[in-house]
């Protein structure tokens, strides 16, 4: 657009920070039917991501769309866990009944857009997920920044699909840096082959779309996949 109606345009754009190294920031990969069970899994007593045997408190669950949230948000209490969903179909008021709820420790997670990935001010949020891979490295920094703040220690979890690899494959560049990928639970069924950047890229190159090959995670049922879910 600015191209179209103005003359030689000039496009300015500010540095992005990069992450804090406070913030232990790991992805999954996994097909996108897995999420909601992964997010489940994440969540529980069996999550590999803390070791005292209870359930992480004040999480952060970012998705893409609205609709997303609201569906996650009812997913997630069909669960029996206590969520609660915040996007911009929400009045002022009950944005900020949420909110308070959440700050007071009221409510286990807050199911997001990216409506709260900037201006929020809570310190003592252990953990951050991506359920959708944000499109920009930007969204990225803001969402995961939520954690670890007041220089205490954080974590971030992405749930990579397939399809959004390529979106991820950009966020690492940024971060110049390969993100530690967590086991997928062979409960959960079989994952997809592990990624591997430099293979995609070659692929990529030669004008493939990438290998057709699984790769059984920590044990995964033998020669399947997961219901409902195609081979990439």
């Amino acid at each position: 657009m600015a191209k179209a109606i103005m003359r030689d345009p000039v496009e300015i754009r500010i540095a992005v920070s990069r992450p804090p190294e406070t913030i232990r920031q790991m992805a999954v990969d996994l097909y996108e039917g897995q999420k909601t069970a992964m997010v489940t899994h994440l969540l529980s007593s069996e999550s590999p991501l803390f070791t005292d045997g209870k359930p992480l408190k004040k999480v952060i669950l970012f998705a893409g769309r609205k609709q997303r949230v609201k569906d996650l948000a009812r997913a997630l209490q069909m669960k029996k866990l206590d969520a609660r969903p915040m996007h911009s179909d929400l009045t002022q008021k009950e944005r900020d009944e949420v909110m308070l709820d959440f700050r007071n420790g009221k409510v286990d997670v807050l199911v997001a857009t990216d409506i709260v990935a900037r201006g929020i001010d809570v310190d003592d949020i252990p953990l951050v997920i991506n359920y959708d891979v944000p499109r920009d490295a930007e969204d990225y920094v803001h969402r995961i920044g939520r954690t670890a703040r007041a220089e205490s220690l954080g974590m971030a979890v992405t749930l990579v699909s397939t399809e959004e690899r390529r979106y991820f494959q950009k966020i690492e560049q940024f971060l110049h840096k390969q993100i530690e990928r967590l086991p997928f639970p062979e409960a959960l069924g079989e994952a997809p082959e592990a990624y591997n950047p430099a293979s995609e890229n070659r692929s990529r190159k030669s004008g493939k779309r990438g290998s057709k090959s699984f790769r059984h995670n920590r044990g995964g049922r033998k020669g399947g996949k997961p219901t409902g879910q195609k081979a990439p």
